[in-house]
């Protein structure tokens, strides 16, 4: 990445293109394996402490509150989108951003552990919620952070590692076979959940543990990828310069300023996630086993819809895919509000919320696609890391809202918080979505 203070003239920007030579295809197809097995393993290892099911169903065994459960995800996301900037002010002077990823993925799986190993071995930590929360929140808090160091190092060595033509390919492959990974281990919850008696925390113990391993298995398939030395690796800017230049991207990159209000709006929509499970729980006296239920039908939402998101962004643009996410993130809030007005039976309300969880998977499945593809698409050649480092950190303020959002639901209802979320998904992100396809359209 070059360092300093200029940036390259909007105008003059690459698209999803590399300087370095390219690999061979023996190294090629060697590289796409363990990339996409690395992906979708990681895909599965998260679901085992997914913020919206597994981790609020286990808070909720510890207190009746809402502030908890805010309070874990908004540890989650921002402690995944604020080290980044830094790792990206990093690795911009260095050759090899490969041990940065390894670092934030180790960490990750070991943290994620030694939950595990905490709920196994302390039988009695169940009879003492208070000391049981600030141990889960201590290590969450390493375990969020820790994997910040990840997110734009991955994106970099993905992009010198596998050709343009295939990226998507890629994108697709690790969301299939992940999801369907998941739609096992989802089922998996459900069974280590049912086979449990309430008071105890070790089936969650479990249940992390496994997420810790195969967290552990992404991490060792990543780091037998071959990762050519970065085209640009000089010294390393200073941090401020690092975030002066930043600013500048801000202030004169009309798409990346666009597209981070996006973001910024689908964290107001992203915020109401992990409160589905506990209105589910308290408004329709959801099972706590039927947890792993939710999980498996949000792993089939991605799956059902991935291969559309893929066709839709390669044939009708990022942005028309971007539109068409701003609506699909509106049906899982619309939905929560409408469900409890049903009256419904035990399984009309199972179904009513797996297809909550389905629309969930498949607006995620198609983030990760359209979002991730835009930003490639924006970012200078030579800049890509830098870029992902700055979109990442300005987004992270918005992290915190399901932390807001977790304690406004003390005096508000969840109808008005998911009727935010759907505000600003169809009528914020649908209307910025329309001024970046003017933009381009002006750009060109």
């Amino acid at each position: 990445m070059a360092p300093g203070p200029t940036s390259r003239p909007v105008a003059d920007r690459a698209v999803l293109r590399t300087s370095a030579a390219p690999p061979t295809v023996r190294a090629g197809r060697r590289n796409f394996v363990l990339a996409a097995a690395s992906g979708a393993l990681f895909e599965l290892g998260a679901s085992f402490a997914d913020t919206g099911t597994v981790v609020a169903t286990f808070l909720g065994r510890l207190t009746p509150g809402t502030t908890a459960v805010g309070a874990a995800t908004t540890l989650a996301r921002f402690g995944w989108l604020l080290p980044q900037l830094f790792a990206a002010s990093y690795a911009q002077g260095v050759a090899y951003r490969k041990p940065i990823y390894l670092l934030g993925g180790s960490g990750r799986a070991v943290s994620l552990g030694a939950l595990a190993a905490v709920l196994l071995l302390w039988d009695g930590l169940a009879k003492a919620p208070t000391i049981a929360l600030t141990l889960f929140f201590a290590i969450w808090t390493v375990f969020s952070f820790i994997a910040g160091l990840a997110g734009a190092s991955y994106n970099d060595v993905i992009a010198r590692t596998i050709s343009a033509e295939r990226r998507s390919r890629l994108l697709a492959t690790r969301l299939f076979v992940g999801g369907a990974l998941t739609v096992g281990g989802g089922l998996l919850v459900r069974s280590v959940l049912e086979s449990s008696s309430a008071p105890s925390l070790r089936p969650y113990g479990l249940i992390f543990g496994a997420g810790a391993i195969v967290l552990a298995a992404s991490t060792a398939c990543f780091a037998f990828i071959r990762e050519p030395p970065a085209p640009v690796a000089g010294q390393r800017s200073d941090f401020r310069v690092f975030l002066r230049d930043g600013i500048g991207v801000v202030q004169g990159d009309r798409a990346f300023r666009l597209f981070l209000y996006v973001q910024l709006l689908g964290g107001v929509t992203r915020m109401v996630m992990p409160f589905y499970v506990v209105q589910a729980r308290v408004i329709g006296e959801l099972p706590e086993l039927e947890v792993g239920t939710l999980l498996a039908a949000q792993a089939i939402g991605g799956i059902a819809l991935n291969p559309m998101w893929g066709w839709w962004g390669d044939h009708r643009g990022k942005l028309s895919l971007l539109k068409a996410l701003g609506v699909t993130s509106a049906v899982s809030p619309l939905l929560a509000i409408v469900l409890p007005a049903l009256s419904l039976s035990p399984e009309g309300t199972l179904a009513g919320y797996a297809l909550v969880f389905f629309f969930v998977g498949a607006s995620i499945s198609g983030e990760i696609i359209g979002d991730l593809g835009y930003l490639m698409e924006i970012s200078p050649d030579d800049r890509r890391l830098e870029y992902s480092g700055y979109m990442n950190a300005l987004v992270a303020p918005s992290r915190l809202l399901p932390f807001v959002a977790g304690a406004l639901l003390a005096i508000l209802s969840f109808q008005i918080l998911f009727a935010v979320a759907v505000a600003a998904a169809l009528l914020g992100r649908l209307a910025v979505v329309q001024r970046l396809e003017a933009a381009e359209a002006l750009r060109r």
